[in-house]
């Protein structure tokens, strides 16, 4: 399923969002023209035991919330601790979170802190996010829904930015937030979009920033409308092919996004089977379906994955021998076309014959 079908999955009041299990070597994205070094997520190193959430009593203004021991505090006499709390993620990631007065007294804390064995993390920011998938067409799916911590730590002397999704950690850190006593510079939980992108054959998905979408839409010729030459492979055939098309073979197959074209072409001499197939939504130019990719996709927090459901990736050239791929998703056109992959009717001996694969896609969420 797309991820635009998640809304039956419910993860402790949080729609749209399951979660999966963490997983190494996860790379940071930034751009879809360079992705970045990959940045260490394994601190799963055992701290202490787990205690009884007080977000509720946070928010209700308690004095009396369950503390832990101030020695798990960073030592410093100007650091006091306020509140503070430890928790074992849904992926068993051992986490403390403290909100720590920095300045001077003990009525109000200035800093909110989560630890995680060696590492100590500083909370920047709190969002709500808001996560589209594009396809090279324009189409949007989604929306994935859940709360992030953004917070800095020091890795190999540099400092990065790295995320917190477990629900039970981020709203505790929003109900600390929330508290009058809050002099921190998080003020307020913050809305956030996070737009992705299909960025390889493999089904990699990418973040991008709003400028970096816009480019990608604008320079993508399944966004712009062609007009008289959408019918792009008739027009492109390359001279040696024999461009026998089986016309009694089309079909029209009403998508997830929209309506289809699938036209069938023969190039060995023999109409009992097809060695290329040829999709073409209404208002869009046609190209040579080159594979489908059922991608997993999931979104990396220090303490969890977030998953966005299986997506349903269709790999289009302009024609077969094109290096040049673009990415629709469209369940339904997906599973008509591995339909006919798995039929006698279509010849997978040529070079260039379509594939069908199944994928992982891991991102680490962070400053973004």
């Amino acid at each position: 399923m797309s991820i635009q079908a998640l809304s039956s999955v419910t993860n402790k009041g949080y729609s749209n969002v399951s979660f999966g299990k963490q997983h190494e070597n996860v790379e940071k994205v930034s751009k879809y023209t360079s992705p970045m070094k990959a940045v260490p997520l394994a601190v799963l190193i055992a701290m202490s035991p787990l205690t009884t959430t007080n977000a509720v009593k946070i928010m209700n203004g308690d004095k009396e919330v369950n503390k832990v021991e101030l020695s798990e505090a960073p030592q410093s006499q100007s650091r006091v601790l306020i509140y503070g709390d430890s928790f074992k993620s849904q992926n068993g990631t051992d986490v403390i979170v403290m909100a720590l007065n920095t300045k001077g007294g003990t009525d109000s804390f200035d800093q909110i802190v989560l630890k995680v064995g060696e590492f100590t993390f500083e909370a920047k920011d709190l969002l709500l996010r808001e996560g589209y998938l594009y396809s090279s067409n324009g189409v949007k799916e989604g929306p994935l829904r859940f709360k992030e911590v953004i917070a800095e730590t020091e890795i190999d002397g540099k400092k990065e930015r790295l995320s917190f999704v477990d629900p039970n950690i981020v709203n505790y850190v929003e109900a600390l937030v929330a508290q009058p006593t809050n002099k921190s510079n998080i003020k307020n939980i913050r809305h956030a979009d996070l737009n992705m992108v299909v960025a390889s054959s493999k089904g990699q998905f990418i973040f991008l920033t709003d400028e970096d979408l816009k480019n990608y839409l604008e320079n993508s010729t399944l966004y712009k409308l062609v007009g008289s030459n959408s019918n792009l492979y008739d027009e492109m055939m390359t001279e040696g092919f024999a461009s026998n098309r089986l016309d009694a073979w089309e079909r029209r197959i009403q998508g997830s996004h929209g309506n289809y074209i699938m036209k069938f072409y023969d190039l060995d001499d023999n109409p009992d089977n097809a060695e290329l197939i040829v999709v073409q939504k209404e208002g869009d130019r046609d190209g040579c379906i080159e594979g489908v990719v059922f991608v997993d996709g999931k979104l990396h927090g220090v303490d969890n994955a977030l998953s966005t459901g299986v997506v349903s990736v269709i790999r289009i050239s302009p024609n077969p021998l094109s290096n040049y791929e673009e990415y629709i998703t469209d369940d339904i056109l997906a599973n008509e076309i591995v339909k006919f992959y798995n039929s006698p009717k279509y010849n997978k001996s040529l070079k260039y014959s379509m594939t069908v694969m199944q994928s992982e896609s891991n991102l680490a969420l962070g400053d973004y």
